[in-house]
C-alpha cells in the first residue's frame, strides 16, 4: 500500500503558464512547441522519494492542457526523461512513455540521448491516472494536474525591457504577481530504483513527434529552469536550442555568456561580469541538471543539486543571471507540506480514481483536492460558497 501511496503524489510537478509576451518555464519556447502543445514541456524535477532508495523524476508538459483531458496528451509523440552518468548524456538510460488514447506505454533505452524517434525495450503499461509498479521496481503516473509553481512572468518582461534600454530595472519585480497558479497540464512521474542509477547523474527531458508519416521532429528539450528564456536573447538560438540533440549545446556558450554578462553588468553585481558569464555559461551547458543521488535535492545557489517540488526555481534562475540574489516577488511555493497530505488537482474525468485516493470533494466543486503522501500538498480544496450543500465530502470517485 506504501508504495502505491507515494507514487500518486509525484506528479505534482510544477509549471509556469504564462503568454509568450512574459515568458517563464519553458513554454512556447519554438515554433513547432507552439503548433504541438502536447509535447511543449514545462518542468523537470528530480528528488529523492520519501521512502528511501529511489529517485523521483517529474516532468511537466502542455501548457494548454485541460483538467481530465486526454487530448492533453499527444498519441504522435516521446516524452524522454534523459538521465546520464555526465553533463553531455555521453552513457546512461532514458525512460520514454508514449499514450494511445487514456492507455500509457514505458520504454527504456540504454542510451541517455537515443535517436529522435527511438524507444527502446517496453517495460511496463498503464492508464492515465492509474499508478503502476513495474517489473524493475519502478513506479510510473500519468495524468492532469494544477500547476504547482509560482513566478512573477510580468517582472521577467520588466526586466528583459530595461536590459534592451541597457538600463537595470532595480524595481521589476517591486510588484508581486504569480501569473501561473491557474494552469494546469500534463505530467508524468517516474518513480526509479537507486539501484538503476549511476551515483551522480545529470538528466533532462525532451519530446518528439512524428509531425508527418516517417518524419519525426524534436519538438523541445527541457534542463535547468528559464533556459533559453533568460540566457538566450536570440529568438532563433532558442528555436535550435530546443529542438536539437544536447550535443550541440556548446556551440551555443559564447551567446550564453554575453547575455549573462550583459545583465550583470548592469546589475553591477560582480567585479568581473564576463568572467562569472564564462563559469555560469559552462555549469549550465551542456542543458542538463546534476544530481547526487539519494541527498536531498535543491535547485539552489551556490549548488545546483536537483530539483525539489517546493524551490524557487526562479529566484534561483534570476540570481544567476544578474550575479546577485534579486527575488521575484512570485510568493514563496506554498503548496507543499510535510504535515498535511492532500493535493489540490483537477478533475480528472479520464477513469475513475482508485479508492485508496480518497479524493476530498465539493458537490460544486472548483477544484479537487486528493490525499498524497506528507512530503506533497498542493492547496486546499475550492468549492463555490460556504453551505453545507457545498461542504467537503470524503469519498473515493
Amino acid at each position: 500500500m506504501n508504495s502505491i501511496r507515494s507514487l500518486r503524489a509525484l506528479l505534482a510537478a510544477g509549471c509556469l503558464l504564462a503568454p509568450l509576451s512574459a515568458p517563464a518555464g519553458h513554454h512556447g519556447d519554438t515554433a513547432l512547441a507552439r503548433e504541438h502543445p502536447q509535447f511543449d514541456t514545462q518542468d523537470i524535477f528530480a528528488f529523492p522519494a520519501p521512502e528511501g532508495k529511489k529517485t523521483v523524476f517529474a516532468l511537466t508538459f502542455n501548457p494548454k492542457g485541460k483538467a481530465g483531458d486526454a487530448a492533453t496528451f499527444g498519441a504522435k509523440g516521446l516524452y524522454n526523461i534523459h538521465i546520464g552518468a555526465d553533463a553531455n548524456l555521453s552513457k546512461g538510460l532514458t525512460f520514454t512513455v508514449t499514450y494511445k488514447g487514456t492507455h500509457v506505454h514505458v520504454y527504456e533505452s540504454s542510451s541517455a540521448f537515443p535517436e529522435m524517434s527511438k524507444k527502446g525495450t517496453l517495460i511496463g503499461e498503464t492508464e492515465i491516472g492509474k499508478p503502476q509498479t513495474l517489473k524493475n521496481g519502478m513506479r510510473v503516473w500519468t495524468a492532469t494536474v494544477q500547476d504547482p509553481f509560482p513566478g512573477n512572468g510580468a517582472g521577467i518582461g520588466l526586466l528583459k525591457k530595461a536590459a534592451a534600454e541597457g538600463k537595470f530595472d532595480a524595481d521589476a519585480f517591486a510588484t508581486p504577481g504569480n501569473l501561473f497558479a491557474k494552469g494546469v497540464s500534463g505530467g508524468i512521474v517516474l518513480e526509479v530504483p537507486n539501484s538503476l542509477l549511476p551515483e551522480k547523474i545529470h538528466y533532462c527531458a525532451s519530446t518528439a513527434a512524428e509531425i508527418e508519416p516517417g518524419h519525426w521532429h524534436r519538438i523541445n528539450r527541457i534542463g535547468h529552469v528559464l533556459l533559453p528564456h533568460l540566457y538566450l536573447a536570440d529568438e532563433q538560438q532558442k528555436e535550435i536550442q530546443d529542438s536539437s540533440d544536447i550535443s550541440t549545446d556548446l556551440e551555443r556558450k559564447s551567446k550564453v555568456v554575453a547575455v549573462i554578462e550583459k545583465y550583470t553588468a548592469l546589475a553591477g553585481a560582480q567585479k568581473d561580469p564576463k568572467a562569472y558569464a564564462e563559469a555560469w555559461a559552462a555549469r549550465i551547458l551542456p542543458d542538463s541538471v546534476p544530481y547526487t543521488v539519494g541527498t536531498p535535492a535543491a535547485y539552489k545557489l551556490p549548488d545546483l543539486n536537483g530539483r525539489a517540488l517546493s524551490d524557487n526555481a526562479m529566484d534561483t534562475a534570476v540570481e544567476i543571471l544578474v550575479g546577485k540574489p534579486f527575488p521575484a516577488n512570485s510568493g514563496e511555493p506554498d503548496k507543499f507540506t510535510k504535515e498535511f497530505p492532500s493535493s489540490l488537482r483537477p478533475n480528472n474525468g479520464l477513469r475513475a480514481a482508485p479508492a485508496w485516493l480518497d479524493l476530498q470533494i465539493c458537490k460544486n466543486p472548483i477544484g479537487r483536492g486528493g490525499r498524497f503522501p506528507g512530503w506533497l500538498y498542493m492547496g486546499s480544496i475550492l468549492c463555490r460558497g460556504a453551505s453545507k450543500e457545498n461542504s467537503h465530502e470524503s469519498q473515493a470517485l
